[in-house]
This record gives C-alpha cells, sequence and structure tokens, in this order.
C-alpha cells in the first residue's frame, strides 16, 4: 500500500472515531434530558397516598408520598330553646335548637338530651339532626318544679363537641276562681278596707304577701288555699298573696322488685296530710321504662282509710321506676317513687382510665375504657361521659358509643385549674344492667387555700 494513501486511511480512522465520542456523548445528554424533563417537579401538587414513576429504557425510579396533613376539627355551636318555660304539669313542651358549623347546618348527627329533674335525678334520651341540622323533643312532666335541660353533641373527628341548656318551671295550680279575698291598701291618706275581685291562681311567688306598689297587704280566703293574684276596686291596686297549702305525704311500695316477665305485681301506699289519711284523692301513676321514656299508665282514687293500690305486669325485662303524684287541691301535691327490675338483667361491668391524672391547662387528654359483660365486650351501647368540675358543678360532657371490641373514647380538656370528676355511665338496656365508674384528675396547679 503507498505510504501516502496509507496515512489518508489513518486520518480518516481517527475522524470518525472523534465524531463518534460525540455521537455518544450527544445521546447520553439527550437521555439525561429526558429523565429530568419527566422526573415530578418537588413541590407539585399531587393527591396524599398517589405513587409518581419516571421510566426510561433503562431504569424505574418510584416516588411515595404518604404525608396526610393533619386535619383541625370545625368549632360547631348548639343551640337549645323551649316553646314554653312555664308549662303546666302533663302540657306537652318541646325542647329544639341547631347544630352548625361556621354557620352551616350538620344533618345526621347524634343529640343526647340530659335531664335534671327536681330532685336532681339525671337522665338521658337522643335524636338525630335533620337535614338543616335541627333537632327536637317533645317533653312532658308530671311533677312541679325546676327542671334542666341540656343538649349535647359530643363531636367527631370533623367537629368539636358543643351543649347548651335550657330551664324551665313546671307548675301543678290548677286556675280557679277565689272569692272573699281582703285587702287593706292605703291610699290618699287613708286607710280602706278594699273587697278583692276578679281573682285568679297563678304562679307560686315568695311567702309572705308582695303588693306590686310595695302596700302592706292582709290577705285571708274562706276557699281552697293557693297562691291568688287580685286587682281591688274601686281603686286599681295589684296584689298577689300566697296562702300556704296543707302539706301531704305519699308512700310508694311494691310487693316484688324482682318480678320475672309477664308477672303481676303491685304498688301501693296512702296519702295524709300530717298523719291524718286523706280518702278520695286522685292518684296517678308514671312509668318510666327501660328506654327511659316516661308515661301515665294508670289512675286511681284512695280510699277511706287514704290507701290506693296499683296492679302491674311487664313483658319487657329491665329496670323500671313508677312515679305515685297527688297533684294538690285544697291540699299541697306529692310524689312517691319506687324501682324495680323485671326479669334477670345481666351484670355489666364498665371502666375508665386517663393517659394522665395531671394535665396542664387547655392540655388534650383521653378519658377510656371497656364495657363487658361477663368478660365478653358489648358493642354499639351509649356511653355517656358524666363531670364534675371545681365548683361542683355536674353536666353531660359527651356522648360516644362502644366499638365492636366494646371499648370507648373520650378527648378533653379544661380550661379552668382543679379537680375534676369524670364518670362513664352505661344507663343499662333491655338485657342488661346498668353500670358506671369514674375517675379524678387535676387540671394545671391549683391555687392553694389557707
Amino acid at each position: 500500500m503507498p505510504r501516502e494513501y496509507k496515512r489518508n486511511v489513518q486520518g480518516w480512522e481517527k475522524m470518525y472515531a472523534e465524531k463518534r465520542v460525540v455521537i455518544v456523548v450527544a445521546v447520553v445528554f439527550v437521555v439525561c434530558a429526558l429523565l429530568f424533563c419527566n422526573a415530578a417537579p418537588a413541590i407539585a401538587a399531587t393527591p396524599a397516598s398517589a405513587t409518581l414513576t419516571a421510566t426510561t429504557n433503562t431504569t424505574t425510579r418510584a416516588v411515595n408520598r404518604n404525608a396526610t396533613p393533619a386535619v383541625k376539627p370545625a368549632s360547631t355551636t348548639l343551640t337549645a330553646t323551649t316553646n314554653t318555660t312555664t308549662p303546666a304539669t302533663n302540657q306537652p313542651f318541646t325542647l329544639s335548637g341547631t347544630l352548625t358549623a361556621n354557620g352551616t347546618p350538620l344533618p345526621g348527627k347524634l343529640i343526647s338530651l340530659g335531664r335534671t329533674d327536681p330532685s336532681g335525678t339525671w337522665s338521658v334520651v337522643n335524636t338525630t339532626t335533620t337535614t338543616n341540622g335541627a333537632y327536637t323533643f317533645t317533653r312532658s312532666e308530671s311533677t312541679q318544679g325546676r327542671y334542666s335541660y341540656q343538649a349535647v353533641f359530643a363531636g367527631d373527628t370533623t367537629y368539636t363537641p358543643a351543649n347548651a341548656s335550657v330551664s324551665l318551671t313546671v307548675d301543678t295550680l290548677t286556675p280557679t276562681t277565689v272569692t272573699n279575698v281582703q285587702a287593706n291598701v292605703s291610699h290618699a291618706g287613708t286607710n280602706d278596707q278594699k273587697n278583692l275581685s276578679t281573682v285568679s291562681v297563678g304562679n307560686a311567688s315568695p311567702s309572705g304577701v308582695q303588693a306590686s306598689d310595695q302596700l302592706g297587704v292582709n290577705a285571708a280566703s274562706s276557699a281552697p288555699t293557693k297562691v291568688v293574684t287580685a286587682i281591688t276596686s274601686p281603686t286599681t291596686k295589684v296584689v298577689t298573696a300566697t296562702i300556704p297549702l296543707t302539706p301531704t305525704t305519699i308512700t310508694i311500695t311494691t310487693n316484688n322488685t324482682t318480678p320475672t316477665l309477664n308477672q303481676p305485681f303491685t304498688l301501693n301506699g296512702t296519702l295524709t296530710a300530717n298523719g291524718t289519711p286523706l280518702p278520695g284523692k286522685s292518684i296517678t301513676l308514671g312509668r318510666t321504662d327501660p328506654s327511659g321514656t316516661y308515661t301515665t299508665v294508670n289512675t286511681t282514687t284512695t280510699g277511706a282509710n287514704g290507701a290506693y293500690t296499683f296492679t302491674r305486669s311487664e313483658s319487657t325485662q329491665g329496670r323500671y321506676s313508677y312515679l305515685a303524684v297527688f297533684y294538690g287541691d285544697t291540699y299541697a301535691p306529692a310524689n312517691a317513687q319506687v324501682t324495680l327490675t323485671v326479669g334477670t338483667l345481666t351484670p355489666t361491668t364498665i371502666t375508665i382510665t386517663t393517659n394522665t391524672t395531671t394535665p396542664a391547662v387547655n392540655q388534650p387528654f383521653t378519658l377510656s375504657g371497656t364495657l363487658t359483660a361477663n368478660g365478653t365486650p358489648l358493642p354499639g351501647k351509649l356511653i355517656n361521659l358524666g363531670r364534675t368540675d371545681p365548683s361542683g358543678n355536674w353536666s353531660v360532657a359527651a356522648t360516644t358509643t362502644t366499638n365492636a371490641n366494646g371499648t370507648y373514647t373520650f378527648t378533653r380538656s379544661e380550661s379552668t385549674p382543679g379537680r375534676y370528676t369524670y364518670f362513664a355511665i352505661f344507663s343499662g338496656a333491655s338485657t342488661y344492667a346498668p353500670s358506671n365508674a369514674s375517675v379524678s384528675l387535676t387540671v394545671g396547679t391549683p391555687t392553694p387555700t389557707t
């Protein structure tokens, strides 16, 4: 081969080798650029739990983003009102309100209504909010006195708890007309005896006698003794007089506190005034069944010795309370209660513990426990959380339901330091006996007392 030709061939080979290097570098650059363009941006808006995969002809790169941002429950507002604050005995009235979150109605939420009667006894019924976030309870009370109702939303993972309360006074006095009531009314510098006409019975006022213009009034009556309101004639003076009723006492007992299903039992007692039997008086029997529903089940009249008797039987097992009520006439009202258990209820055990007995002010803490019957968890049972604050006030703080393994949990925080006691309350069911448990804790550092 000629020398000149050989040099030319070597030059071409060197040139081609250099070009091949450039081509390879260019291909690598293009591949890297493609990989870079297909990679997910570090701040791309990607739904939680998504998996992003960038694929080339040689490798697969996976990015797993499972971070779920913490969601703070929305604040809720619960209202409670009544259509009357002074219903008569056995007069139906409504307790209603709405549950909202930032002004938006919350439908399908459980609302518990706690009730404290004049004797301090507490009970609970439940309902669910409608599509516009409203709820309504219809009640009537057979015993006069002051009642407090508390509507409670226990909260959930999305919404915070809320509660509201309303109080009312049930009055048992029956309107009537009273005559022969007189008052000494001082007017125009004289002291005249005026006959009080248009006299009617009203709600109980403080003991003693009052007048709208603070005049001294003396009241007397030959008619049934009740609270009277009158307008003087011929002068216009409004006076109210409290004339005491004769006190009465009623009793109630049963011949069997543990009857079997459909077994007859008796409820009997006596009505007396200062130890003297009162014959011919109407006695009403009220009944609260295991579900907490109250109804009037019977009425009878006292005999010559002031005694009465009811005969009952129940077809559903559970805990029953019976209330004997005398609504009063010329004598003061009275009532008495007895409780019995129909059938054999399965005993239950409820526990309650807290993750800390000394939380700081506004520090969240948990109250949890289990509900069992002979060691077997009871799912789907309603648990009420009672709370006594440092001042001794008691309220229903929340309501929840046991899960599949019979456990429950409440999350709380307190803004005021002091000693708190919490009660886990299972009110019983058709086949299970009620049970309760309590735990106490100290919030913050209480102020030392001297």
